[in-house]
């Protein structure tokens, strides 16, 4: 998911809980689900480890699933068929399933369905990109 923010901030949010940030300073900062850092300045193009965001793994015994937080309030959650759910610092969640063909987004009250759908034809790849919108009632 991309925010584009008034103030002209840009944040991307990956289901992987991977978030990439432009805070409009000419600086991309990456974050990666466990937490380690890199800043790249976009007009130089000079790259460098930020200070890691410390994390923790544990495994749920009773249903199997691999839960990973991270100390920004980022949760990873990894369930045995390989479906995830990931839940960011801003409270956006996003749930991809098994394949990886569809991704659930929902954000302060609206959930965006992306199904992905990947075939090859004739040799080629062919990615088939929907998506549809609800607003939760409250």
């Amino acid at each position: 998911m991309i925010k584009y923010l008034k103030n002209g901030d840009i944040i991307i949010l990956h289901n992987n809980g991977n978030v990439a940030e432009n805070r409009g300073d000419g600086m991309w900062r990456s974050t990666n689900n466990k937490g380690k850092r890199r800043a790249k300045n976009c007009e130089n193009g000079s790259e460098y480890e930020i200070n890691t965001i410390p994390s923790a793994y544990k495994e749920d015994e009773s249903n199997g699933a691999k839960i990973l937080k991270r100390e920004d309030n980022v949760v990873i959650v990894t369930f045995q068929d390989g479906s995830t759910y990931t839940q960011h610092q801003d409270g956006t969640k996003i749930f991809t399933n098994a394949e990886g063909t569809e991704i659930t987004v929902e954000h302060k009250g609206e959930i965006l369905l992306i199904l992905l759908t990947f075939r090859l034809r004739n040799d080629q790849s062919l990615l088939q990109f929907r998506w549809r919108k609800w607003q939760l009632l409250e």
